[in-house]
């Protein structure tokens, strides 16, 4: 599937720079460059380096990579322009970028240093590639994972696996040649993921009447305050565009009154400084009353995955260790 949507070839140089424990880079990288036959090369690195990346790319003239969105920003943002200037990247014909959805502004600063090669999916261990973004969509749709890919069928269900009308809110779930049979030796699993043929793994988002996936958030990462489904990713969609904000994350915090109340966990820029006053009143004319954050905290930096992706469940723990509850 992945050869045949990025037309890899067996004279193409592949570089596999996710951590080999990925099933992203196994599958993206590994196997497929393997598969048709190409040359892999893999990056040796005890942490990711985006010059290191970059130095390799032109070096080894790699035609095709896969990076996590965290990655590709730290190439497009951290990474001084007169720095990437330095470096060739016009044997890449495919980018993929995977793992989470990807902010406008890295698409188009993506699509500006490595030219029209950025594919944007949304894929899973459990199902491979689940819908295709390709390059010349990735401007249009800014804020799209895309629509079904080769050989699958994608739909947004209700809790009772009922499909939603376009535009509402729902799991996303994947049925396909590609999707698994079950997870071993855990029937529990089974019953909550699968909905006859179809599988879904927790994630929330909604289609709209072309058939694009909007991925809003986890379902475990949902805020439910005073009965109302909050979800953190739009809010840190509205947020990030603060001037002061380098990166964010969104957590459900324990309210006496409402259950949960919205936490926003805060990395400033360098040099920059800000209260929990000012980003709270920032907030209150770009999104709904429910969603602006009762409280901020600001931090140096977060708990992170070896892919450098911010681990929300470790973070929203320490606020719940003492609640003596978990909802």
């Amino acid at each position: 599937q992945i050869c045949f949507i990025h037309d890899y070839k067996e004279t193409d140089n592949g570089l596999m720079a996710l951590p080999a424990y990925s099933s992203a880079g196994v599958a993206y990288d590994w196997a497929a460059t393997i598969l048709h036959g190409g040359s892999l090369f893999i990056l040796q690195s005890t942490g990711f380096d985006p010059v290191e990346v970059l130095k390799i790319i032109d070096k080894e003239k790699i035609n095709h990579f896969t990076l996590a969105p965290v990655m590709l920003n730290a190439i497009v943002s951290l990474v001084p322009e007169d720095v990437r200037a330095k470096f060739d990247m016009s044997s890449v014909h495919s980018l993929l970028c995977v793992g989470a959805p990807t902010l406008p502004e890295t698409r188009e600063a993506a699509i500006k240093y490595f030219g029209e090669v950025l594919y944007l999916e949304y894929s899973a261990s459990e199902y491979g590639v689940a819908t295709l973004l390709r390059p010349e969509e990735v401007l249009e749709y800014p804020a799209s994972s895309g629509r079904a890919a080769l050989g699958q069928e994608v739909k947004v269900v209700n809790n009772e696996g009922n499909e939603l009308p376009r535009g509402e809110i729902g799991e996303v779930v994947v049925a396909g040649t590609q999707v698994s049979h079950g997870y071993y030796k855990n029937p529990e699993a089974n019953r909550e993921g699968f909905y006859g043929r179809f599988l879904g793994i927790g994630d929330m988002g909604y289609m709209d009447e072309e058939g694009h996936i909007y991925i809003v958030d986890r379902k475990s990462d949902m805020i439910v305050s005073g009965g109302t489904n909050i979800y953190p990713a739009e809010i840190e969609l509205v947020m990030i565009e603060h001037p002061k904000i380098e990166e964010l994350a969104v957590v459900g915090v324990p309210d006496e009154k409402w259950g949960e109340s919205v936490k926003a966990v805060i990395r400033l820029k360098s040099d920059e400084d800000a209260t929990a006053e000012e980003i709270i009143e920032w907030c209150k004319d770009k999104m709904a009353g429910y969603r602006v954050p009762r409280s901020v905290d600001f931090v140096s930096d977060f708990p992170r995955t070896a892919a450098g992706k911010v681990q929300k469940k470790v973070l929203r723990e320490q606020y719940w260790k003492d609640a003596g509850r978990k909802v």
